[in-house]
């Protein structure tokens, strides 16, 4: 182990600790309110950021340290919330393997699976999600090939965000050694895009109706206004009319080799009223 990687492992260390080293730790961002950053190279690590808004609703983040099962590496974060939201920086490269994506360190917003999120504006009616939109700020630079995009899942009622997703709804705006597989050219949200749509192959979420929207130029700063693009893929039907709920969003890098450097920054604005039961 070199010096600088034995520096760095006491760093986050250290950064754990003070942040009580456990599996959630909840802080809160209002007027000069001061949060410590968190870290970790603990594989599916998870931890809770709250950030107070003007007017609505808290809104709840959780990072996530997603080091696939039975994948080779180490994945460390490092992460912290500002006014801006939430922000998670990559701080280690994970070894190219076979078997597609290795890891996908994330910034979500609602619950997932039986990861709750009493903090957060999902699940909520598609049809009533006002104006909410993602301000993604992905920056930085990284060896290696990755993805960098918002992934919202949709679910036939509120009561089906434990389990598994009925639609999956992609959007990319900046990658590395990956060739975008979208096709035609389309305008949402005041941005061109190329789009695929297809059904997955299974996996552990099962066979899925997914959507990917990627953007024509790479952008690192973008608002994505995700009702906009869900009304236009529920118009062609694409995003089933049976899926009447978003269950949650997340802004992740999908890594499949290296990765080191890149760093993503998510807020959500303008939420609607929570769903917390029914459909």
């Amino acid at each position: 182990m070199t010096a600088r990687s034995f520096l760095w492992r006491l760093a986050l260390i250290l950064a754990a600790v003070a942040s009580v080293a456990v599996l959630l730790w909840t802080g809160s961002v209002a007027g000069a309110a001061t949060v410590k950053p968190w870290a970790t190279c603990a594989a599916r690590r998870i931890h809770y950021f709250t950030q107070a808004t003007n007017g609505g609703p808290a809104i709840g983040y959780r990072i996530g340290d997603d080091l696939f099962a039975g994948r080779r590496g180490e994945l460390c974060i490092s992460t912290t919330l500002t006014r801006q939201g939430a922000n998670l920086t990559v701080r280690s490269n994970i070894p190219a393997q076979p078997g597609g994506v290795a890891a996908a360190p994330y910034i979500r917003v609602g619950p997932w699976y039986g990861a709750g999120d009493s903090q957060s504006p999902f699940p909520m009616p598609v049809t009533a999600m006002g104006r909410l939109t993602l301000h993604v700020n992905v920056t930085g630079t990284a060896p290696g090939e990755w993805i960098a995009d918002t992934d919202t899942y949709g679910y036939r009622t509120a009561a089906a965000v434990t389990g598994n997703p009925s639609v999956e709804l992609v959007i990319a705006t900046r990658w590395h050694e990956y060739l975008p597989d979208g096709y035609g050219r389309v305008r949402v949200g005041g941005h061109w895009w190329s789009v695929n749509h297809h059904i997955t192959g299974g996996g552990t979420m099962g066979p899925h109706p997914l959507i990917i929207f990627w953007i024509n130029r790479q952008d690192p700063r973008i608002a994505e206004r995700l009702p906009a693009f869900i009304a236009w893929a529920r118009a062609r039907g694409w995003w089933p009319a049976a899926d009447r709920v978003t269950g949650n969003t997340c802004l992740q890098d999908e890594i499949w080799s290296q990765g080191r450097g890149l760093r993503l920054g998510l807020q959500v604005t303008d939420p609607m009223p929570v769903i917390r039961s029914g459909g």
